[in-house]
């Protein structure tokens, strides 16, 4: 990571960076200067500019771009004197603590790391220091600033329940709420960012349980089962490519395989819901490919087993064997005096048994 901290007001901007070289350092310089300090009222000059020593941090780049935009002055610590840069080494051990903390606290897995950096950069922001002004926070100090509102604060890492609007609700019975995990502030919009599944929400409409137990078996297996495992063997997206317009099903509910395709590293697969032998609009929610594969070997497997013969066609497999579970399981309770079962009573008891499988 990257930080950049203004000495007067101590306020600092963090930047990741996939590889140190002056190339990534120069963008994160640029949009600094252009992007981050215009949400500042006023002129703004960047008079000195001090640096480590790293070759990525005294570009020749970054060096040619101040010089011409405000004549800025560069300069740099010599080798294995950190106390010559004493305020940017002290905020990365400060940072670095809360965010190993956080992790710890949290119990989620250790790829969430900048999710809790950021969120340890938000709260330093908002925690009083020694600015040229005084006593007060860097939010506080910097041209225009306020003092910072804490009663948004949350333990992060905690479980948290986001409303689900009611347009994305299949039925009234839905749950009103989708379960996760905060893991951070929203920059652009307000709200707070909880990770369910593989999707990262932000909403306001969001009620946390900060109880997180001691580390226990019970509470740390949700999260050891929802930890992708990474397949030794690499993987490409064609080599999932049967999996799609094939049908499976999770909690009694059938699914058809849209697409599959890379999201975020992974590859992930897209599915829509199988209605009343209609195929509905495509869930927004990706689904992990394994998963996928999982659940479609799975309903084969259970076609097979139920029917004895496999089908190109799993809504009509479906139906037949909630046809044959209601026979068994209704019996002579439905038949008329003939010993026949009765259509209308079977159409409709069959009509809920395959609401409850497939709708």
């Amino acid at each position: 990571m990257l930080n950049f901290t203004d000495v007067a007001t101590k306020m600092f901007w963090e930047y990741p960076l996939k590889e140190r070289s002056g190339d990534n350092t120069f963008r994160c310089v640029k949009h600094m200067v252009e992007e981050q300090w215009v949400l500042y009222p006023g002129n703004h000059q960047l008079l000195h500019y001090h640096a480590d020593g790293g070759a990525e941090l005294i570009d020749q780049k970054i060096k040619r771009y101040l010089l011409e935009k405000f004549g800025t002055t560069v300069t740099w610590s010599t080798t294995d004197t950190p106390e010559l840069n004493a305020v940017s080494e002290r905020k990365f051990r400060t940072l670095g603590e809360m965010t190993l903390a956080m992790l710890t606290d949290s119990g989620l897995p250790k790829s969430f790391w900048w999710d809790a950096y950021v969120t340890a950069c938000v709260i330093t922001r908002m925690m009083p220091t020694r600015t040229y002004r005084g006593w007060m926070s860097p939010m506080e100090c910097v041209p225009g600033g306020k003092v910072p509102n804490l009663s948004r604060l949350q333990r992060w890492g905690c479980k948290a329940y986001v409303l689900q609007p009611k347009a994305d609700r299949r039925k009234d019975w839905e749950d009103k709420a989708r379960v996760g995990y905060f893991i951070g502030y929203s920059k652009n919009k307000v709200g707070y960012q909880v990770l369910v599944g593989d999707t990262i929400i932000t909403s306001v409409h969001v009620l946390f349980d900060e109880s997180i137990p001691e580390r226990s078996a019970d509470y740390f297996r949700e999260l050891d089962e929802a930890t992708v495992k990474v397949d030794p063997e690499e993987r490409r997206v064609s080599d999932f490519d049967w999996l799609v317009n094939q049908h499976h099903m999770e909690d009694g509910l059938l699914y058809k395989t849209t697409r599959a395709v890379v999201w975020k590293g992974l590859i992930v697969g897209f599915r829509s819901l199988i209605s009343g032998g209609r195929e509905m609009i495509e869930d927004k929610t990706p689904i992990h490919i394994a998963d996928l594969q999982t659940m479609t070997e799975e309903l084969s497997r259970r076609c097979t087993l139920n029917l004895g013969f496999t089908t190109v066609d799993p809504v009509a497999t479906v139906l037949r064997w909630s046809l044959q579970q209601v026979r068994h399981n209704l019996g002579p309770s439905l038949s008329n005096r003939r010993g026949r079962v009765c259509p209308l009573v079977l159409s409709r008891r069959l009509g809920s048994v395959c609401a409850s499988l497939v709708c």
